[in-house]
């Protein structure tokens, strides 16, 4: 059976559609594309998703706290890639601390929620393909990346076998998507060793594209069912 990549992510995206996500092409939204949303090819958090869901699930809290939470989770300020990880983590699930000055003069603390855990269809699901991020001459292109409320939360790297078990054919998840809490090869999930991916399913004889497509539906339905 011929490889065909492209198939194997276009089915991918069918399974998130079915789950309610809206789709984007990349460079529609780039900066260049037809429904830029995006200033920079280095950006990687659809700003103003973000900013627009921010506001609508903390309606009661200034804009002032809002910017600032904004700017929190957009600019992780953790020394390593992990710790940034961390910290974007417990903003997500906890929300981001804000402080404000009521009219009185005093201070007021609270928490900006990032996600409607409570409603999650109140939620901006998007997933989208072939999400181009340009960073200090570094041209990388996952192939598949999946959006909450802006956020850029999971990636996927459709590999053609045995390329997919070799971590180091999935750099674009190194490449500033400081969010991501789940990566994912279309074989394969990361290993404890950070150099390879253990494979989902294995074959003697290789493996096939439907058996492939199989894999990635099976590892798509185990870590990233985000949805109810």
């Amino acid at each position: 059976m011929t490889w065909d990549e492209d198939a194997i992510e276009q089915a991918a995206i069918g399974w998130f559609k079915s789950l309610g996500f809206s789709y984007a092409f990349g460079p529609d939204i780039g900066p260049e594309g037809e429904r830029p949303e995006r200033a920079q090819w280095s950006q990687v958090i659809l700003e103003g998703r973000l900013s627009r869901k921010i506001a609508e699930l903390n309606p009661n809290v200034p804009a002032e706290a809002i910017e600032d939470a904004f700017r929190k989770v957009a600019v992780l300020d953790g020394p390593t890639l992990v710790a940034r990880n961390r910290q974007f983590h417990k903003m997500l699930r906890d929300g981001v601390e804000v402080e404000y000055r009521r009219k009185d003069g005093s201070v007021a603390g609270d928490r900006v929620r990032l996600v409607d855990f409570d409603n999650l269809d109140n939620n901006d699901w998007l997933v989208v393909n072939q999400f181009t991020v340009l960073e200090g001459g570094n041209n990388r292109r996952p192939d598949i990346v999946v959006f909450l409320n802006g956020l850029p939360l999971a990636v996927l790297e459709i590999k053609r076998p045995p390329s997919a078990l070799r971590i180091d054919n999935c750099r674009p998840i190194r490449i500033r998507f400081h969010h991501f809490l789940i990566t994912m090869s279309s074989l394969s999930l990361p290993t404890v060793s950070r150099r390879r991916w253990a494979p989902s399913l294995q074959e003697s004889n290789g493996s096939s594209p439907g058996r492939q497509r199989m894999a990635l539906t099976t590892n798509q339905r185990g870590c990233l069912n985000l949805r109810p």
